[in-house]
């Protein structure tokens, strides 16, 4: 054997099957924390009362009643719930149609952790890039949410009160009327 047969085997088949090894298989994926997303959709409700046999009933109506009616991000959902319930014959269905009519993270995200249950690293990867913020964009990104995102608006405007009462060094109770007259430099 000579010097170079062994690294060249090594790199070639070795690493690739060590590497391979290493990577979340469909007995392990949920170990490794992977997330389905759920969109704010039919059956949210349900989903988070944890009653995810209503909620895909719920969505699988949908579907049934109206294919117009049947958007992406509901398909994008039941793809997710399909996950959660290990029905990876129809998760499959939904992930790719819901890939297929909108392209969005939400469904790109779900597939991808399908892919991982599936013993897909390669295609999971590829799906997690696309739905993920690129990191050129991520400030922009995170600037955007904090205009759109209720919970992230209202945790500004309680620390924008919370700033001003300390100031003004007066209760919640009677904040309101202070709110009222104060200004920008008010809080600086």
């Amino acid at each position: 054997m000579n010097g170079f047969t062994l690294p060249l085997f090594m790199r070639n088949v070795c690493l690739p099957l060590l590497a391979f090894l290493a990577l979340p298989t469909a007995s392990n994926a949920q170990s490794y924390g992977f997330k389905v997303v759920y969109a704010e959709v039919p059956g949210i409700n349900e989903i988070l009362a944890g009653d995810h046999a209503k909620a895909i009933k719920i969505l699988e109506a949908r579907s049934e009643n109206s294919e117009k009616y049947y958007l992406a991000d509901e398909t994008a959902t039941l793809c997710a719930l399909y996950i959660v319930k290990n029905d990876f014959v129809q998760a499959r269905r939904a992930c790719d149609l819901a890939v297929e009519r909108d392209r969005s993270h939400t469904a790109y995200n779900n597939r991808g952790v399908l892919r991982v249950h599936l013993g897909d690293p390669t295609g999971a990867i590829q799906d997690f890039d696309k739905a993920r913020v690129q990191p050129q964009y991520q400030e922009r990104y995170i600037e955007e949410l904090k205009m759109r995102d209720a919970r992230l608006i209202a945790t500004s405007n309680y620390a924008v009160a919370q700033k001003l009462a300390v100031k003004r060094k007066q209760p919640w109770q009677s904040l309101a009327s202070s709110i009222r007259g104060a200004s920008i430099e008010d809080l600086n």
